[in-house]
């Protein structure tokens, strides 16, 4: 590698090092703006347990082993973690029709509706944001977080 060429790494090194902290100080200005005045025991939850009530609230009658697997947790903390929803009225459990061992996971009636109600009151301030945006910068944003999105998940070592 010639002089130039280490040039150059240390440049794009040093402008990825700006970039990097350029889009962690935006998403924790978009994440402020969307954290929602909203309170009650829903919005007062760790991120694991956020974490759950969100997938089951997409996924309804997700299977307890199914919940820990895709959030990450082993099965004796998810189970921790879905026992505290359920004792707060957040999550319930049903039978499995075809599995009388299994339980099935849904949001309740009430948790449903708050997170629908905040899930619209994002959406709307996402859209005047959006709005106030002119074309040009609209597709410059859609660009930058589809290309962040599809960019290859971390590697393990």
């Amino acid at each position: 590698m010639t002089a130039t060429d280490n040039e150059i790494a240390m440049t794009n090194q040093s402008d990825d090092r700006l970039l990097i902290a350029e889009i962690e100080r935006s998403l924790t200005v978009i994440a402020e703006r969307l954290t929602s005045p909203t309170s009650g025991p829903i919005f007062d939850l760790p991120l694991s347990h956020m974490k759950c009530v969100h997938l089951v609230a997409s996924s309804p009658g997700l299977r307890l082993v199914d919940l820990a697997k895709a959030v990450g947790m082993a099965l004796p903390a998810a189970s921790r973690a879905i026992d505290k929803l359920v004792r707060q009225d957040i999550i319930r459990r049903e039978a499995d029709t075809q599995d009388r061992r299994a339980l099935r996971l849904y949001l309740t009636d009430a948790a449903r509706v708050t997170l629908d109600g905040a899930m619209e009151q994002r959406a709307s301030e996402l859209g005047e944001w959006i709005g106030s945006l002119s074309p040009s910068d609209r597709e410059a944003v859609r660009i930058g977080l589809g290309l962040l999105a599809a960019a290859p998940p971390k590697r393990e070592n």
